[in-house]
């Protein structure tokens, strides 16, 4: 720790706290109620449009596709304002996003409620890489792991009360008080950030080097350890993207009973989350690279039994929830990846380059399942299959980098 404290004290950063220090556990109740506070806008959309605005199922896919498009675009700027602004500034910003979200239930107009939640996509997005790029800064990297998945874990826990709050609340009062709450929930929220969350602060060295690299977002991307990074974030999310949509349809298919659906969706997320801290608890032992080698080649092979399993009922539950518990782990791998594999003042760039890539391969996984699907239903756990075995040789190739 010595050791690492007076590198980073002649490179001129900060050395990081350890986990349990105030600016984590600022951040963590800060996502958790973010959490709370927006959780209804996603699954209340299509039944707002449906029952309010008489428009069919297809304009909420539009608004979907749309939605990602706009927080591709929000990522790659919020990862130049985190890295020359500042992590707590994007945050705030990026919060903005959940007045634009609730706003979406006081409206009765098409028209503005494409432009609210294109804007709240696009702010989601910015508010998504400051609380990540203020995790990286907050914790130090032998506890990353750990912090990322109680980082998520909280968000996930915030969705889930948030949601139950929303339909008892809707229940017996209206659209408009529904949204009036989240946008009150939403402002205190930010208030309470913008008073109690510690200010991560950037170094002269890092200020320099973000402003020496005008290059920007190509030079990052061209390095061969990025490109791996890439690789690793896109084809795992390609099959969630997917797995996503349907899963859950041929579930339905086999049983004709929603509720198989929903039991699937709480138990694998459930699952899900106590993997992402077992995963998180191990990176910060034994390192990055080799875990998400392992998960990759899980979403490969558990891509391919799903392929010869969308018509029975055990062997798609179990694969689907395996391969939910591996996509997630996966995903708390990142922010340490990243850490580890930028330069310095380059973290929010670099991640906004591998959210820039969720967006876009959760985005075309979702088109190609339900292009193909109804051709084929083993048809697109197969592409996500292959996709993935390539995306495991990319995790096999960065793990010999390091060796």
């Amino acid at each position: 720790m010595r050791v690492a404290a007076l590198r980073a004290a002649v490179a001129g950063e900060i050395e990081p706290a350890p986990l349990w220090n105030s600016s984590f556990i600022s951040l963590w109740l800060v996502w958790f109620l973010f959490g709370f506070c927006t959780a209804p806008t996603q699954p209340l959309l299509p039944v707002y449009v449906d029952g309010v605005l008489h428009r069919p199922p297809l304009f909420t896919s539009l608004l979907s596709i749309l939605y990602l498009v706009t927080g591709a675009i929000g990522a790659i700027i919020g990862g130049r304002v985190a890295d020359s602004v500042g992590r707590k500034p994007t945050l705030l910003i990026g919060s903005l996003s959940g007045l634009f979200a609730g706003g979406i239930f006081l409206t009765h107009s098409v028209f503005f409620l494409i432009v609210l939640s294109l804007t709240a996509g696009f702010l989601q997005s910015i508010q998504s890489i400051g609380g990540q790029t203020y995790l990286m800064g907050a914790v130090r990297q032998s506890h990353l792991g750990t912090a990322s998945a109680l980082f998520f874990i909280g968000s996930t826990l915030g969705t889930s009360l948030g949601n139950g709050a929303a339909g008892p609340l809707l229940d017996h009062t209206s659209w408009n008080l529904l949204a009036i709450a989240i946008v009150a929930t939403t402002l205190m929220v930010i208030a309470g950030a913008w008073l109690g969350l510690p200010k991560i602060s950037v170094s002269t060295a890092q200020a320099v080097h973000a402003v020496n690299q005008h290059a920007g977002y190509l030079a990052i991307a061209t390095r061969p350890e990025i490109l791996l990074l890439l690789g690793i974030r896109l084809f795992p999310t390609f099959y969630w993207g997917m797995a996503t949509l349907l899963l859950p349809l041929l579930l339905f298919r086999i049983t004709h009973d929603p509720s198989t659906a929903a039991t699937f969706s709480a138990l694998s997320l459930s699952l899900a989350a106590c993997c992402q801290l077992g995963t998180g608890r191990l990176a910060d032992r034994i390192g990055r690279r080799k875990p998400a080698a392992v998960l990759t080649a899980l979403i490969a092979t558990i891509s391919l039994i799903t392929a010869g399993s969308t018509h029975a009922l055990l062997p798609l539950f179990i694969a689907g929830t395996l391969g939910a518990c591996s996509a997630w782990s996966l995903s708390v791998l990142m922010p340490g990846l990243i850490k580890e594999l930028s330069h310095t003042g380059e973290e929010g760039r670099t991640l906004a380059l591998t959210h820039f890539g969720w967006n876009s391969a959760k985005l075309t996984g979702a088109l190609v399942g339900g292009s193909l699907v109804s051709l084929n239903s083993g048809m697109p756990f197969v592409i996500a299959g292959l996709l993935n075995a390539l995306g495991c040789l990319m995790a096999i190739l960065l793990l010999q980098r390091q060796q």
